[in-house]
């Protein structure tokens, strides 16, 4: 599970950035 995380914050990361693009655009 703990080698799971690094993905998972980084999926969060891409979905966050995709989010704040999409707002700023």
């Amino acid at each position: 599970m703990v080698a799971c995380l690094p993905f998972y914050y980084q999926f969060l990361f891409i979905i966050f950035s995709i989010d704040v693009t999409g707002i700023i655009s």
